[in-house]
This record gives C-alpha cells, sequence and structure tokens, in this order.
C-alpha cells in the first residue's frame, strides 16, 4: 500500500500540523508521568532520525485519543496508491490498520517541516541525553 501525501498548503495544513502535534505532545505527557521533563522528551522526539520518529509516532497512535476532526485533517493530505483522497473515501470501510497508515504518512511529511516545539536553548541543555 503506498500512500501518497499532498503538498501541505492552506489552512487546513495548519490544522494538520496542530493534529501532529497533538500527538507529540501526547508522547511527552507520557513519558512526563515517568518523570521526564516534557521538554527533554520534545527535544528527544526532534533529535530522532525518520525511522525512530515514525516508530515514535506508531506509539502515539496507540497511546493518544486523537480526535474525529484532528484524524480527519490528517487524512485531507493522504492519498491512495491510485491517487484518490482519503477524505474523499468511505472512510468507514477502511480499517484501523490502513488509516493510521494513511495518518502516519503525512505526519512523517510534517515532521520535515514542522516548526520546533522544543526551543534551541532547552533543546541544547538535553540532547546530550538523547
Amino acid at each position: 500500500m503506498a500512500i501518497k501525501v499532498k503538498e501541505l498548503r492552506g489552512l487546513e495544513s495548519v490544522w494538520a500540523l496542530n493534529a501532529y502535534h497533538t500527538l507529540v505532545r501526547g508522547l511527552a505527557l507520557e513519558q512526563a508521568c515517568l518523570g521526564q521533563e516534557v521538554d527533554t522528551t520534545l527535544a528527544k522526539f526532534e533529535a530522532l532520525d525518520d525511522a525512530g520518529k515514525e516508530r515514535e509516532l506508531r506509539r502515539a497512535f496507540a497511546l493518544v485519543n486523537l480526535g474525529a476532526d484532528d484524524m480527519q485533517n490528517l487524512l485531507l493530505f493522504a492519498l491512495d496508491a491510485n491517487g484518490i483522497p482519503y477524505a474523499k473515501r468511505k472512510l468507514s470501510a477502511l480499517g484501523p490498520v490502513e488509516l493510521v497508515e494513511a495518518m502516519l504518512a503525512v505526519c512523517m511529511e510534517i515532521a520535515k517541516i514542522t516548526p520546533k516545539v522544543c526551543p534551541d536553548d532547552v533543546k541544547k541543555n538535553c540532547l546530550a541525553d538523547a
């Protein structure tokens, strides 16, 4: 299943960015419950390579109760192998694996362009532990 991602443009791209950050913050809150500072967790996430970010985002989809609006905002940018937007497909006919894969593909694109959520002055103090 080859999922493509439309160019992230327009107001909807900000909504997708917010959904992405909801997932990342969910991971940070999980780690905060285990005693790790939120800024440290965010800096470590940003320092990960693509494979590491994908692994952590997969965990986030399992841990974070992402609302339907956030999921739809991510799916606005996902295209199936035939170039059909997921937003125009009957989503109720799709299983959770396919839906998560589509949202994950969009999140991985957002991870390449997203403004950093951890300030550089905080990150430089965290990266030694990454």
